[in-house]
């Protein structure tokens, strides 16, 4: 499917929920991303009230504005970090084997005489 570089994760990490629809099912990838705007908003209109208020000279609202933007860009920050991390785990994993069958055999060479020995989970 997709193959990631060292100079292709950059741009997926910037892309919303890109990393997690790409590598997981889409609704992780809508979840996701979705979570990550809504943050980047929260961010973004958290600081336009805190300049506002604070111009207005009003200091106690704007240092609590200043307090939810701050909160904000952290659990933005653990977002973004939990994505590039399922992303990179994800494109890891992406080949491993989930059948549902399990076998394994081994052999044993005894005076020239081959002995196996197998077994299938089902």
């Amino acid at each position: 499917m997709a193959s990631f570089t060292s100079r292709g994760d950059v741009p997926v990490a910037f892309a919303t929920g890109l990393g997690a629809g790409i590598q997981s099912a889409a609704s992780e990838g809508v979840i996701v991303g979705g979570l990550e705007e809504g943050l980047i908003y929260g961010v973004y209109r958290q600081h336009q009230l805190f300049m506002d208020e604070r111009r207005f000279g009003n200091e106690p609202v704007a240092l609590a504005y200043r307090e939810d933007r701050n909160r904000m860009a952290w659990m933005l920050a653990g977002v973004l970090i939990f994505s590039m991390t399922d992303a990179y785990v994800d494109a890891h994993l992406y080949h491993f084997d989930v059948s549902d069958k399990l076998s394994s055999a081994t052999g044993l060479n005894v005076g020239g005489v081959m002995i196996n020995l197998g077994w299938i989970w089902q």
